[in-house]
């Protein structure tokens, strides 16, 4: 029974959600970390569990439910679109330890975890009144029962399912959900899904416009093993909004937004958002303000969606927060303010909002709004780096391999351009193909270095194609080959690569691949010198000189400057 119903647990101001990463499935007791010498609250639908636990003591105790009245937790949701970006890992599962993912958010208020800008990232927290502590003999007997597998009250799981089972026969709702989460996490009885949903489905059916919210999800997500079918999942989240259910209204004005079982419909999302946003739902005011941002359903109004985006922020919405910042750098549709943007980036970076902590980096990198400080700039990064930020890795990687705002490391350079690099970030590929050519914080292996650099060169990449060509010229790790050569020197030119431009210059010149052709080599050099390369401007100059020495050779008037 213990954090059976448990939304998220949190220690003093640290939280951490109470759910696994993409699999959606909620945790299992033995999954919760032991933290030594703490209280640990969980936050549960319609109620607060505490939880202590003693020095050493690698057991997670049953939680006692206080008797509070008048806090409402709302159920955390999660959607394909909604996956918590900082929880608990089943590392360890067999030694009752988990691994606790940095950072967490801040229980303050409502807030959301947000691993992006995007639309549907939301998860909802509501901070408790007051606290309830057991004493040590009772953490002492609650660890003793857990392992025991009772639930703390001296009862079995299979006594309780056989309690609840009875209690359902009379249409007792809650106990209809009890009973499906016993089957969700093998509580007294084996972990089954489909019976697990015939509970919820028995709920949902009898009018538990909770669970018909939970029944959408699973509908719309494929979650628990449901097919995917969008259309059913309308007809439960209808139910749910239909009886003034918030999420319901929510979700039901998604499916409109994003045509999912009905015709995409803007101004029908916008009126579902409206019935939710009144009740206070911040996602809703976030989606109400994102629709008058995109000009969607309604003229657009950046003015307007500011409101909006500001009245979700103000309940602690991360997402909201950062769109606020972000609309502050960029000066859409308000005038450019670092000052606000950087106010509002720390409000949601705090939170562990990593595309927050990314953009707070570059404010520093760049001096907007605060003095220039690599230190403070490697200090952000690295927040969101951990948190898997692919552009933050790269920055970090490049710090540490140029030694800006930290101690050169070319071990942990190429660590982090390997985490970006395996996720498809071409400039880290591109430079972790240079750490292995140049031979920094690795072996240097000039294969592995053409490996990388072709993954980079393969996405458009053009430094990457221009040294693809090059290493074809030189058969460095490849075998030499021209004709390869100038087809990726070309694809590069073609991206206004300057190098790349002047190295044609160079074989039409001296006709290498190419028949020789000193107009062609003249215009490449043109265009290499127009994007900077002053190299090509030399070669212009010489290869100038040599042509109009041929024309005198030949009996051709060379031009001459005329006098005015």
């Amino acid at each position: 029974m213990s954090f059976k119903n448990a939304s998220y647990v949190r220690n003093g101001t640290r939280l951490v959600p109470f759910a696994k990463g993409v699999s959606f499935r909620n945790l299992e007791p033995l999954r919760i970390p032991a933290m030594p010498d703490v209280v640990l609250e969980v936050v549960v639908e319609g109620q607060l569990d505490i939880v202590n636990t003693k020095q050493g003591n690698s057991t997670i105790v049953e939680a006692q439910a206080s008797k509070q009245r008048g806090v409402r937790v709302n159920r955390a949701e999660a959607t394909i679109d909604r996956i918590p970006a900082t929880g608990v890992h089943e590392e360890n599962k067999e030694k009752g330890k988990a691994k606790v993912e940095e950072p967490v958010v801040k229980a303050e208020g409502r807030m959301a975890k947000s691993s992006s800008a995007m639309l549907y990232n939301d998860e909802v927290i509501m901070t408790p009144a007051n606290d309830v502590v057991k004493s040590d003999s009772e953490v002492v007997k609650s660890a003793n029962d857990a392992k025991a597998g009772y639930d703390g009250t001296g009862r079995d799981y299979n006594t309780l399912l056989e309690q609840e089972m009875k209690a359902t026969a009379g249409g007792d709702k809650g106990a209809q959900c009890r009973v499906e989460n016993k089957y969700r996490y093998g509580q007294g009885v084996s972990r089954i899904i489909t019976k697990s949903r015939k509970w919820y489905l028995c709920a949902a059916g009898q009018g538990d416009n909770d669970a018909q919210v939970t029944m959408g999800l699973w509908y719309e997500t494929g979650h628990d093993g449901s097919v995917k079918d969008y259309n059913k999942a309308k007809e439960w989240y209808g139910k749910a909004a239909a009886q003034g259910n918030a999420d319901g209204q929510f979700h039901t004005g998604s499916l409109f937004e994003r045509g999912r079982g009905v015709k995409q419909d803007y101004m029908q999302a916008m009126a579902w958002y409206r019935k939710a946003a009144e009740q206070g739902l911040y996602k809703a005011q976030f989606r109400i303000g994102m629709l008058h941002f995109q000009g969607k359903g309604v003229r657009r109004d950046c003015i307007k969606a500011l409101e909006w985006f500001h009245k979700a922020a103000e309940s602690g919405y991360t997402v909201a927060q950062y769109q606020i910042g972000v609309i502050y750098n960029t000066g859409e549709g308000v005038k450019v303010d670092y000052r606000q943007a950087i106010k509002w980036f720390v409000k949601a970076a705090e939170q562990g909002s990593m595309n927050a902590q990314y953009s707070l980096g570059l404010l520093y990198l760049n001096g907007h709004g605060v003095a220039k400080d690599h230190a403070k700039m490697m200090e952000w990064h690295l927040k969101a780096a951990k948190q898997g930020h692919s552009q933050a890795e790269l920055s970090v990687g490049l710090l540490y391999l140029d030694g800006q705002g930290v101690e050169q490391d070319g071990a942990k350079a190429v660590e982090w351009l390997l985490k970006a690099a395996t996720k498809g970030v071409a400039k880290a590929q591109y430079n972790l193909g240079l750490t292995h050519l140049r031979g920094q914080g690795v072996p240097k292996d000039a294969s592995i270095g053409m490996e990388w650099m072709l993954k980079a060169a393969n996405q458009g990449f053009a430094e990457a194609q221009c040294t693809v060509g090059t290493m074809y010229i030189l058969g460095n790790g490849v075998p030499q080959d021209r004709i390869k050569a100038m087809e990726w020197l070309l694809k590069a030119a073609t991206r206004e690569q300057a190098e790349a431009q002047h190295m044609i210059g160079t074989m039409y010149e001296a006709g290498k691949c190419v028949e020789k052709n000193d107009q062609l080599a003249m215009m490449w050099y043109g265009k290499a010198a127009n994007n900077g390369n002053t190299k090509a401007l030399m070669s212009a100059v010489k290869l100038r000189k040599k042509m109009d020495a041929q024309r005198v050779g030949e009996g051709s008037s060379v031009p001459t400057k005329r006098k005015l």
